[in-house]
């Protein structure tokens, strides 16, 4: 195996989000000597290699290290296993590492039992929300009490990713219609809070006049084309004209040209118009007829059929970007919308973008660097002005 910095550092990160995952709440502080550090852990099930903390491995083949369990006054063996027994079905609850005291050839890590203040309760912000697809995020927040609860860590969770996902700092992002669940739960599952999510497509109604009256040569006025509805920050609402006759008015083998614009000074045909964003406030593009002079022609009725077409659009840039992993070879053509981040591509391409530890990694190759030397942050938005690599 090719031993390079980014490897080595991506393995790293990943022994220590575990190392975390079994210690909620711990904080570690050094010693020298016999005492090597301090924190609060829950023990359960402990098994032989399971991690205590950075300098002690529990019974691992290659050290003496035993372990004990002791009461809360530090006086009572509970449970005792040697520096060669395995460790299984360790007696469930919240300890306290005291020291690593020598024995011999070998060393004991002694911890003790203590009493945890536990979480009473867990409320959210806001117990319902109404998400638009590829909308503006939300975000939830909590409250844990009582205040000095010892763990306040909350897990999240969404009943269904594929609608609304949520990440590790309550941040919701709607991803299709539909309904789902997103949960704040306590560390240890017993107390949680929920927030009904429901998420739809962008909306709109237009209004386009059914019949437009030409009233002679030149500039002639239309009520325009309206719109009422709900858009997504992201979207924009485009309407699209065409015509059947190549914009002229027909009666047999006559013709008479013309051109739609939104001005009389207009001098370019319009065919779409854009509405930004709409709201239950009804929003008005102008639009009028320009007719080229038909003095000479025959009299009779001339006509011609114009459809509208209404479309939701992105309103953001596509970009794309080429990651290659340095050790698999693995390549990946990533299109990205101006303002997504990383998290965002971890739901389009899970195959490839991974978080560790905050920051983007690539397939199994290494982080994500913005061509600064500087990790890719999982919540930043990806910038089309770097140059990224993976390492």
């Amino acid at each position: 195996m090719k031993q390079k910095t980014g490897r080595k550092l991506l393995s790293f990160l990943l022994t220590l989000a575990m190392v975390l995952g079994l210690m909620p709440g711990m904080s570690l502080t050094a010693y020298a000597a016999t005492a090597y550090a301090s924190g609060q852990v829950y023990v359960q099930n402990l098994k032989n290699g399971d991690i205590i903390n950075s300098n002690v491995t529990i019974n691992k083949n290659t050290t003496t290290c035993g372990l004990e369990i002791r009461d809360e006054d530090g006086t009572t063996v509970l449970q005792s296993y040697a520096a060669s027994q395995k460790v299984s079905n360790a007696q469930p609850g919240y300890v306290t590492i005291v020291t690593q005291q020598k024995s011999g050839s070998g060393s004991t890590v002694i911890i003790k039992k203590y009493t945890p203040v536990d979480v009473t309760d867990v409320s959210l912000n806001q117990p319902t929300l109404n998400l638009l697809v590829d909308g503006e995020k939300a975000t939830l927040t909590t409250s844990v009490a009582p205040d000095n609860a010892t763990f306040k860590d909350v897990t999240w969770s969404s009943t269904d990713s594929s609608i609304a996902r949520v990440d590790n700092n309550g941040v919701v992002t709607p991803v299709s219609s539909g309904t789902a669940k997103i949960t704040a739960a306590s560390w240890d599952g017993l107390k949680s809070a929920s927030c009904d999510v429901t998420v739809k497509e962008s909306t709109y109604t237009i209004t386009i006049p059914s019949t437009l009256t030409v009233s002679g040569s030149g500039w002639n006025a239309t009520d325009g084309i309206s719109a009422t509805g709900e858009l997504a920050s992201s979207k924009k609402l485009i309407v699209t004209a065409s015509s059947d006759d190549e914009y002229a008015l027909v009666s047999g083998e006559n013709k008479v040209g013309y051109k739609l614009v939104t001005a009389s000074t207009d001098t370019e045909a319009t065919t779409s118009w854009i509405f930004d964003t709409l709201s239950n406030t009804t929003s008005t593009k102008p639009m009028g007829i320009i007719v080229e002079d038909y003095t000479g022609k025959p009299a009779g009725t001339y006509t011609d059929t114009v459809t509208f077409t209404a479309s939701v659009e992105d309103a953001r840039q596509l970009h794309s970007l080429t990651l290659t992993g340095p050790y698999s070879g693995a390549t990946l053509v990533m299109e990205y919308y101006e303002g997504d981040t990383w998290n965002d591509m971890v739901a389009k391409y899970p195959t490839y973008i991974k978080v560790y530890s905050g920051h983007a990694a690539f397939y199994t190759d290494g982080f994500i660097y913005d061509g600064n030397g500087n990790w890719a942050n999982a919540t930043d938005p990806i910038d089309p002005n770097k140059t990224y690599e993976v390492q």
